[in-house]
């Protein structure tokens, strides 16, 4: 979010104009603008603002954009019970600002005990790969896997290059974007389920697509689960561990009969 209305206040700025990024903390809630001195924007715009590829004229200029930064920041505000807001002067500049209730420290989710998730038969860290092109994304899922010590996170940003590190590399569990540069998501799981070497390894969806339908499309593709962004940590962290000790029993079980 901040990276996009930190984007917003240098793309529509001015010359030798300023950006100023202000934190505080206003009674219960933490409250984050973004101060610019561009152009600013007409009052009677302001109400187009939040509209889906509406960019107020400046399709017309040489900066670029395409109109769904602002709604998707604020989609994600909300999400996370926060709020969203701007003042702006025509030729004066911008202020935008989100704000969210401050958490109590106790009621911090954290993650599920290590020791109850499988290890490799060498006793190394199960690996868990994360097939993701976006770095903003990979940097979330490195963050929320550094409370996972006992596993090790990879990423790779195509999915090309994912399914030659999951053949070449015992991998317990792959993470997949559906939107991936080159081939997308459902056909990389096809080429994964036809691999004898990767067939065997489950594969969860974490997916900006939320339309009607999208999940069970998912599931019936071949998936173990579906995650739709932005997610729920602490409902990922269970789902995580369901599915690698549920993937870890049948594995256990498939040995004792083969026994």
């Amino acid at each position: 979010m901040l990276i996009n209305l930190l984007s917003n206040a240098i793309k529509y700025n001015r010359p030798n104009g300023k950006v100023v990024l202000s934190v505080k903390i206003i009674d219960d809630r933490v409250h984050i603008a973004v101060r610019d001195t561009g152009r600013g924007i007409p009052l009677e715009l302001q109400s187009r603002l939040f509209t889906s590829f509406d960019r107020l004229g400046a399709e017309m200029s040489s900066i670029e954009g395409a109109g769904v930064g602002l709604v998707i920041t604020k989609r994600m505000t909300e999400a996370m019970k926060g709020r969203l807001g701007f003042e702006s002067t025509e030729g004066q500049g911008s202020i935008f600002w989100v704000d969210f209730p401050l958490c109590n420290p106790r009621a911090v989710p954290t993650a599920p005990s290590p020791q109850h998730l499988p290890k490799e038969p060498d006793g190394d860290k199960p690996i868990v790969l994360y097939i993701e092109d976006s770095q903003i994304n990979v940097r979330l899922m490195s963050h929320i896997f550094s409370k996972l010590p006992e596993l090790e996170l990879r990423d790779a940003h195509t999915a090309e290059m994912g399914i030659d590190i999951a053949r070449n590399q015992a991998t317990t569990l792959i993470l997949m974007d559906i939107n991936l540069p080159g081939i997308d998501g459902y056909t990389a799981l096809k080429l994964l389920k036809n691999h004898p070497r990767t067939a065997h390894i489950p594969v969860i969806a974490v997916s900006a697509n939320v339309m009607a339908g999208d999940a069970e499309r998912g599931l019936a593709a071949g998936f173990v689960a579906y995650i739709a962004k932005p997610f729920d940590i602490p409902n990922f962290y269970k789902t995580l561990a369901q599915i690698m000790q549920l993937d870890f029993q049948i594995a256990q079980s498939s040995t004792n009969k083969q026994r």
